[in-house]
């Protein structure tokens, strides 16, 4: 019987060092904690990029209604089409915008 004793107490001294309550407990907060800051980076780069694309769509639509009307007919564009197209679309119309119809209306103005 002492046998018998001596192995359930060494199972169950065993099994309660495995499933320590307080070492769970304190290990949890610690998990939660970097799960929810990894989270938080995330929306933090989100929002930063959505930030630099609004500003790159308001930059966009400001500077095509600065310009001259001068330099939009010398590159044979219409400022109303181009002001709408970036009402309308948006970001996926400030990106040809700025890499070709600026470049063409920058190099409109110099000459």
């Amino acid at each position: 019987m002492t046998y018998s004793m001596s192995v359930i107490r060494m199972l169950s001294s065993r099994s309660a060092a495995f499933c320590n309550v307080e070492r769970i407990k304190r290990k949890r907060p610690i998990v939660i904690a970097a799960a929810s800051s990894s989270a938080a980076g995330g929306i933090g780069v989100i929002l930063v990029i959505l930030l630099v694309l609004g500003v790159l769509w308001w930059w966009s639509f400001i500077d095509a209604l600065v310009k001259p009307s001068s330099a939009w007919t010398k590159i044979d564009r219409s400022r109303g089409a181009w002001v709408l197209l970036l009402l309308v679309f948006g970001i996926l119309a400030s990106f040809p915008y700025f890499f070709s119809i600026r470049r063409k209306l920058k190099a409109a103005m110099a000459s």
